[in-house]
């Protein structure tokens, strides 16, 4: 399948992102979730202010079996307005190599 065809699904299923960020946040085993999707990673960046307040970066990659893609959500979180969730887009996984510089002692 195709992730067009993963998306045409998935905006027929929810109205809105946060619809289906809820749902993923419970027990998945007792409620799977919709189209075979699993969570791969939980890459979100909680961070806070020296007042602490939070502005946080949230990402979720997950893999559909249904449709073999996997889907990236990204939104933020602030004490300040609440949590929003962006949109979401297909990824792939890669290798990257760098190279840093060491102290020689």
């Amino acid at each position: 399948m195709s992730f067009q065809a993963f998306k045409e699904a998935f905006d027929a299923k929810y109205e809105d992102l946060y619809d289906f960020i809820d749902k993923s946040e419970g027990n998945l085993e007792e409620k799977p979730l919709p189209f075979g999707l699993k969570l791969e990673e939980n890459n979100d960046e909680v961070e806070y202010d020296s007042y602490g307040s939070e502005d946080s970066s949230l990402e979720r990659i997950f893999y559909s079996e249904e449709f073999d893609v996997h889907v990236k959500f990204f939104g933020t979180r602030q004490s300040y307005s609440g949590e929003d969730w962006d949109g979401y887009y297909e990824v792939k996984k890669g290798m990257k190599t760098i190279t840093v510089w060491e102290n020689a002692e």
